[in-house]
């Protein structure tokens, strides 16, 4: 009978430590970051018809491209100012 008695209390202090443990791991972390209010719009090079951010681009006097080198390539040149 006393070795019961000793191994319900054993248990239930295992018990109460796992549980305050468990309550201290679930605190709230820091707040997630939050998303741009707007999506950047998606536009395909002229040059190589690759997807990417608009305001990523290489603008030339026929469009936008995904890099220099590929306005350069395609001919075309920088608009002027």
């Amino acid at each position: 009978m006393k070795t019961a008695i000793l191994l319900l209390v054993l248990l239930f202090g295992i018990w109460l430590w796992k549980r305050n443990r468990v309550r201290h791991t679930k605190t709230p972390s820091e707040k997630p970051a939050k998303p741009n209010s707007e999506p950047n719009t998606m536009v395909s090079c002229l040059h190589c018809r690759i997807h990417f951010p608009q305001d990523e681009g290489a603008l030339g006097v026929l469009g936008l491209y995904c890099s220099q080198a590929h306005r350069n390539a395609a001919g075309d040149r920088s608009p002027a100012p």
